[in-house]
């Protein structure tokens, strides 16, 4: 991606969050675990990933789903500056560029080349964007504007597969109708609003084993929802059992892809073993991106499949809508703690439906015209 184009993607989501002035509580700089040093800058606001974190669970809060391709900067530095603990210092007055510095605010020379990329590109326009936003969520002095809340995902966040002929990893060649799937794995934030729209309540939603499922346990939400080691807002939701799986995609009018549709979204029609290609990824050490819990969808940059389908391989095991002989549920591609070896798009685990763990979550599909 280009300098241009990651920060026309920045500004765009600036700009939504904006004009909602969403949901964000005012909130002391010592509140988001910015150091001392990073508090007393006089010419610059400072981020770190608690300031990124609060601008995405506000707008969650409110409903809104920005078009997720325009956030991938915000997930890309997000995770930068978590996993290093680093910050992004913006001028105030937009006559520097921005900096990454460390956490004592020295500067950091050795950030990975795409991170500084997506930093370097940002206009002058894009940086006040910035020192706005910051001041939104640090402030109280903005009044929030009422969103307008969409009510289910739509096609904008799917991506159409074409009918046609494709090779499976066997060697085998399968048909297909046209269908689209969701480009990323069905989130936290998202989950949540199947969840106020009582979806644990309407039996409609349910097929007659799943409705009598969670009436027999008591359930109203899924296992590992206040752990928050799961539950951030992008994060996948996980501790979904098929059953709930399911009841979500019809809500959403939508269904869990079947096996056969999951492999093609992941291999595209030449049979590649991972959705990067062929082979595992090169110079790995125990982990397939040094991952063992989910991260925020569309945060594995080398996972894009063929057609553009992120997370197919590494963050967690997707449910389908194929069952074996047995009555189980097949899971597809893998979660982040095991090696590329490990989930690439052949993979395969089966799992009863009502069960449910920390490393499976899913994501829906539906056709499209042929």
């Amino acid at each position: 991606m280009n300098h241009s184009r990651s920060g026309w993607m920045l500004g765009a989501v600036l700009g939504l969050v904006l004009t909602l002035g969403s949901d964000a509580r005012s909130q002391d700089m010592q509140s988001f675990d910015l150091p001392a040093c990073a508090r007393d800058a006089a010419t610059d606001v400072v981020l770190n990933d608690r300031v990124l974190d609060a601008m995405i669970e506000a707008a969650a809060a409110a409903g809104v789903r920005p078009d997720r391709q325009q956030e991938k900067f915000f997930i890309v530095l997000q995770h930068y500056l978590g996993s290093s603990g680093n910050l992004l210092f913006v001028s105030r007055t937009s006559g520097e560029g921005p900096v990454l510095w460390r956490g004592n605010c020295e500067p950091e020379p050795s950030a990975a080349a795409h991170v500084q990329a997506y930093v370097s590109g940002l206009t002058a326009q894009q940086q006040r964007a910035l020192v706005t936003y910051r001041n939104l969520v640090v402030t109280a002095d903005v009044e929030p504007a009422a969103p307008e809340m969409p009510s289910i995902p739509s096609m904008a966040d799917m991506v159409r597969i074409p009918a046609g002929a494709f090779q499976r990893g066997d060697g085998a060649t399968a048909t297909l109708a046209a269908f689209a799937i969701d480009v990323y794995e069905v989130t936290n934030a998202e989950y949540q609003r199947f969840i106020a729209a009582g979806g644990y309540a309407e039996a409609g939603y349910w097929l007659p084993a799943g409705w009598a499922w969670r009436q027999s346990k008591g359930r109203e939400r899924p296992s590992y929802w206040d752990n928050e080691d799961f539950n951030t807002a992008r994060q996948p939701v996980v501790g979904v059992t098929w059953y709930e799986a399911d009841a979500y995609c019809r809500w959403a009018g939508k269904s869990l892809p079947e096996e056969p549709q999951w492999d093609k979204a992941c291999r595209g029609i030449d049979g590649r073993a991972f959705p990067w290609g062929s082979e595992p990824l090169a110079g790995e050490g125990t982990g397939q991106s040094s991952f063992t819990l989910p991260v925020a969808v569309g945060g594995l940059p080398q996972t894009p499949s063929p057609y553009g389908v992120y997370d197919l391989a590494g963050n967690v095991l997707e449910w389908s809508g194929t069952a074996n002989e047995r009555g189980g549920r097949v899971l597809c591609g893998g979660s982040g703690a095991s090696d590329s070896r490990h989930v690439g798009c052949g993979v395969r685990s089966v799992l009863l439906p009502g069960v449910a763990a920390n490393f499976v979550g899913f994501r829906c599909q539906q056709a499209a015209a042929q």
